[in-house]
């Protein structure tokens, strides 16, 4: 549904959106849609895609200086914002590394422990268990 009405086969849109790449498929993300209810309007449409092309697409794009410099300062701002975040993710991966291996290690000695405890145990419950009968230890 576009505007209230229900979109067939024929129906004629004017849209406007950008076009980009998702998986290697060219898609184009909307912006804005209508129904186009005549050819009138179509006509129209027509006229101002055109006008757009030769007025704003057709002509060269110059940058001022001063446009030019504002510009590469937001890309070296950028720039930097990536590495600031790549060092932060790759001091985050050390830490979580570490963590990592406190851990395994507490388990470790927790095992350990665990496995003292039951041997200590089996000594304990095993004494005497043996006394009266024939059974020799080899």
């Amino acid at each position: 549904m576009v505007d209230g009405q229900t979109i067939n086969i024929s129906t004629v849109l004017s849209v406007k959106g950008t076009f980009d790449k998702w998986w290697g498929v060219r898609q184009i993300e909307l912006k804005r849609v209508r129904v186009v209810r005549d050819t009138t309007e179509e006509v129209q449409a027509w006229a101002d895609r055109s006008a757009f092309r030769n007025d704003v697409l057709g002509k060269p794009w110059a940058l001022s200086k001063d446009e030019l410099k504002k510009l590469e300062r937001e890309i070296r701002k950028e720039e930097r914002r990536t590495r600031e975040k790549a060092k932060k993710r790759a001091e985050y991966e050390v830490g979580r590394h570490e963590r990592k291996a406190k851990r395994i290690e507490a388990r470790k000695d927790y095992d350990e422990k665990v496995e003292r405890r039951r041997r200590k145990e089996e000594v304990m419950f095993n004494a005497g268990a043996l006394e009266g009968t024939d059974w020799v230890p080899l």
